[in-house]
Formats: C-alpha cells, sequence, structure tokens
C-alpha cells in the first residue's frame, strides 16, 4: 500500500491514471473512490477533482472508440466518484474520521426521508425498477441473467417492498469503505499525515443510538413506513461500528486475527451476510449506549 500510495502523487498522470484505471476494475470500481479520497486529502479538492475531470475525459474517449456505452460510463463515474468526494472532502475539513462517518449516517438518513417524500410508493417505484432490469435479463441472451430472472421475479414484491432500505444501506456502506481506505492511503502514504482518528475507535453515539429508538418504538406504534425504515438504516449502519470493535479487539489481543478474516470471509457470503451485519449491528448498538471499549479501557 505505500508504494501505491507514493505512485500516485509521484505525478499528476499517475493520478489520473490510477483513477482511471482501478474504476475499470471488475466488480472492484469502487477502488477508485477511495483513490480519490486518498487523493483530496493529499492534493486539496481542486487538484483531485482535475485529475477525475481528466481520467474521465480518458475514460469516455476509450469507451468512445470502442463503441460502448458513453451514458452507461459516466453514470459509473458518477457512483464511483461523487460519493468519494462527498466524505473526502468531509473528511478534510472535519479532520475526524468519526465525525465524517456520524455525518454520512444522518445524510443517509436524511436521503431514505426525502425519497419516501419523492417516490411516494417506494415499492411501485422499486417494482418498475426490478421489472425493467428483469426484463433486460431475459433479452440479454445470456443463460445465466436468465435463470437469475427465473429465479428473483417470484420474490419481486419482497424484494420491492425491502429495497429502498438496502439501497441506502449499500450507498452509505459503499461510501464509507471508499472513506477508510483512502485514509488508511493517506497515513501509509509519503511524507507526514495527519491523524484523523483510528477505525477500531469508530463510535456513532448515543444521539444516532437514541433516533434510532425513538424512531422504532414510535413505527412500532403507528406503522409508518418510513419511519420504519429509517430505524432499520441506522440499525444496518451501527454494524460498521460491530466491525471496529472486532478490529479493537484484535488490536488489544483479545481475538486472532483468524477471527477478524472470518468476520470479511462471512460477509462477503451471500448466505452469511445478514447475520453478520445483524450480529454487528447489535453489537455496535450496545456499544454505542454503554462503551464496552471505554469500560474496559478503564477497568485495565
Amino acid at each position: 500500500m505505500p508504494a501505491v500510495a507514493a505512485w500516485l502523487v509521484a505525478r499528476p498522470l499517475n493520478a489520473v491514471l490510477g483513477l482511471a484505471a482501478s474504476l475499470s476494475l471488475p466488480l472492484l470500481g469502487f477502488l477508485s473512490g477511495a483513490v480519490l479520497v486518498y487523493l483530496l486529502l493529499v492534493q486539496g479538492p481542486r487538484q483531485a477533482v482535475i485529475e477525475a475531470a481528466m481520467a474521465g475525459g480518458m475514460i469516455l474517449a476509450v469507451s468512445a472508440l470502442l463503441g460502448m456505452s458513453l451514458e452507461a460510463k459516466f453514470a459509473v463515474m458518477l457512483m464511483a466518484w461523487l460519493p468519494a468526494l462527498f466524505v473526502g472532502v468531509l473528511l478534510a475539513m472535519s479532520r475526524s474520521l468519526t465525525l465524517t462517518m456520524q455525518v454520512s449516517a444522518i445524510v443517509a438518513i436524511a436521503g431514505v426521508v426525502v425519497f419516501f417524500a419523492v417516490a411516494g410508493n417506494p415499492a411501485g417505484f422499486w417494482t418498475s425498477v426490478l421489472t425493467q432490469l428483469l426484463a433486460d435479463w431475459r433479452a440479454s441472451g445470456v443463460e445465466q441473467l436468465e435463470q437469475q430472472a427465473a429465479l428473483v421475479e417470484p420474490e419481486l414484491p419482497r424484494l420491492a417492498e425491502h429495497m429502498t432500505v438496502w439501497a441506502a444501506f449499500v450507498a452509505w456502506l459503499m461510501a464509507a469503505v471508499v472513506a477508510l481506505l483512502g485514509y488508511a492511503l493517506y497515513r501509509s502514504g509519503p511524507g507526514e499525515a495527519a491523524d484523523f482518528g483510528r477505525f477500531r475507535d469508530l463510535d456513532f453515539g448515543r444521539v444516532i443510538a437514541a433516533v434510532m429508538a425513538v424512531a422504532s418504538i414510535v413505527a412500532v406504534l403507528t406503522g409508518i413506513a418510513w419511519l420504519q425504515s429509517v430505524a432499520f438504516v441506522i440499525f444496518t449502519i451501527f454494524s460498521l461500528q460491530g466491525i471496529a470493535i472486532v478490529h479493537w479487539l484484535h488490536a488489544e489481543g483479545m481475538i486472532p486475527v483468524f477471527v477478524v478474516a472470518l468476520m470479511y470471509g462471512a460477509l462477503v457470503v451471500i448466505i452469511t451476510a445478514p447475520v453478520v451485519v445483524t450480529a454487528m449491528a447489535v453489537l455496535g448498538y450496545i456499544d454505542a449506549w454503554f462503551a464496552l471499549r471505554r469500560r474496559k479501557v478503564r477497568a485495565g
């Protein structure tokens, strides 16, 4: 990682190539967002945005030569770089990893509320989106996609009902991940790096935990759909604090690195991921109220 960090800032062309190449990685395009966060922290927003614009121009030019969809490529760039730009600037301004994560969580919560207000009927919106997606899969001529469409179609109503929550959580999680990876690059890069805090000390705090508690109680009593979604999104967000606690336990010598690796391995498996996310969210939520790590430090 130190070598990559040093190469990226050695000259502007390296940063442009790094942004463009990482965006083209299959299933790992989000790494380009991490590169952008790193460049923002090292070079400032102006230089980083110029380099991202040059990388975008390079990607669109190559796509045009290859006859690829420019709209699709542009959408990929926006999805990778706009969240990274937000969290990167926020991290640079606040100089606090925890505050950046807290503010990004509040933005995600606000996004859910706004989406419900604008969409009116989120389930209907997602039903339309998913129906079109399944139609595209069936028309693709790719056997695997056709099989996936056949499997997903019976579950479409249930998926549409919960899509708002999962879309909000995944979008926030990707922004959080690129912020963490970009910050890790920054800390490993050349020169003296400022200390914005450690991931293993991440704490979303009692205020956000209290908002979840109130939203959950009111949602149960009233059945208001948007409050239910807000409460669940906040709950899933606390899974990142739970993961931070696992890293803290390893740093304190209480668990071996094998347990950390096992946790991440379970997170990438579709069957076990919901269970692990739930377990980490419970752990993180309990820690937000009772400060388990600080209690252990004081006791030690």
